[in-house]
């Protein structure tokens, strides 16, 4: 069974993932992700970029979606542990 450091944080790793989310890697690490675009707009979005550079516009350099390594709770501060969880 998991622990979490606080339901703030335990809410964010099992929540939809819209928008902000977090999740970990298969070695361990914590992440925060943010994403621009909701993944079923992803397609349409793609479609809307292709045009633009085809039609000789070359400045769709847009990122939609970052993410960065956490070592601590954004919520109570806590120092996320690789080995147990949190």
């Amino acid at each position: 069974m998991n622990r979490y450091c606080c339901d703030s944080f335990r809410d964010l790793l099992s929540g939809d993932g819209r928008g902000f989310s977090a999740y970990r890697n298969e070695r361990g690490g914590f992440f925060l992700r943010f994403d621009a675009i909701d993944e079923k707009d992803l397609q349409v979005f793609g479609k809307t970029i292709q045009r633009g550079k085809q039609s000789g516009n070359e400045k769709f350099n847009i990122s939609v979606s970052g993410e960065i390594g956490i070592q601590y709770c954004p919520w109570c501060g806590v120092l996320l542990n690789k080995d147990d969880g949190v």
